[in-house]
């Protein structure tokens, strides 16, 4: 497995981008159909850890399960909060 550092950062703030298998990835694109939002809405997701992404040649590859997993926490609180109205 690769770890990708970004060094523009202090040491201590360093972040790691994990490289995730292509074959279970899909673009924004895609991803933005499935979840129901827009494009840049998934790249803020993958830019605040939200969805496991990675960013291997200037384009976001988000992980289909964590899109999905995301998407299910989502209608478990939507669910949740209808119950209480």
């Amino acid at each position: 497995m690769w770890v990708f550092r970004s060094m523009d950062r202090q040491p201590e703030q360093l972040k790691l981008n994990l490289v995730l298998p292509l074959d279970d990835t899909i673009d924004t694109f895609t991803a933005a159909r499935i979840a129901k939002v827009t494009e840049p809405t998934i790249r803020r997701w993958c830019e605040a850890g939200r969805v496991r992404a990675c960013k291997p040649v200037g384009r976001w590859c988000v992980d289909r399960k964590s899109l999905y997993a995301l998407i299910q926490a989502g209608m478990n609180r939507a669910a949740a909060l209808q119950e209480l109205a």
